[in-house]
């Protein structure tokens, strides 16, 4: 797939009625869905505090959501969008690294998202020697991570677990743990599980 493609990570607080039914939703998305560069499109709330929604979008690239934006038409998205959102929204675009869309992990009953912020004073060539080692992040099976294309020192980190006790179990392990501890002297991390359901559609 083309190197250019990046996933949009946009959040925000869930309005009432998409807590009662998600499906609300889909006036917004068929619209997003028709744009020119849309792959696939995922959403779901936080796991943590059930008033988090996680809106992902694959595009071909990141200049046809940019399109989208500056089209006149775009007011009628965020007139339906008003619908589902109960705050202002936080979007970033992620290139992932070994794999441009991590399908298998998005699909997972829980997806672990990990926002990765690089503290003052270190550098990005640290985080990367870990996360994008091939044979740490097994070749993106493990888990995989991209840079935002809005900020040089922000990361996201995806992984799929079959429940967030699995995700706890592994997280007690030793190697894992260490790992986690070398990672925390370099990036400031915020972390959330996710239950996404994709948006399928055809045109």
């Amino acid at each position: 797939m083309s190197s250019e493609i990046v996933v949009e990570v946009a959040t925000f607080k869930a309005s009432e009625a998409y807590k009662a039914d998600p499906t609300v939703f889909h006036p917004a998305l068929n619209m997003v869905a028709a744009s020119k560069g849309v792959l696939h499109i995922w959403h779901g709330l936080e796991h943590e505090d059930r008033s988090t929604v996680y809106f992902l979008v694959a595009w071909e690239k990141v200049s046809d959501h940019h399109t989208l934006m500056n089209d006149p038409e775009y007011s009628n998205i965020l007139t339906v969008f008003a619908a589902v959102a109960a705050g202002p929204v936080n979007l970033r675009h992620v290139a992932f690294k070994s794999i441009t869309i991590p399908l298998a992990h998005f699909a997972a009953p829980f997806t672990e998202v990990s926002i990765l912020t690089v503290k003052e004073g270190k550098s990005n060539t640290g985080v990367e020697s870990i996360l994008w080692d091939t044979k740490i992040n097994q070749d993106g099976a493990a888990f995989t991570t991209g840079k935002t294309v809005e900020k040089d020192n922000e990361y996201v980190s995806v992984k799929g677990w079959e429940s967030i006790e699995a995700h706890e179990a592994a997280a007690a392990d030793p190697q894992i743990k260490a790992l986690i501890e070398v990672l925390e002297q370099t990036v400031k991390m915020e972390l959330a599980h996710v239950q996404l359901t994709a948006f399928n559609f055809k045109f």
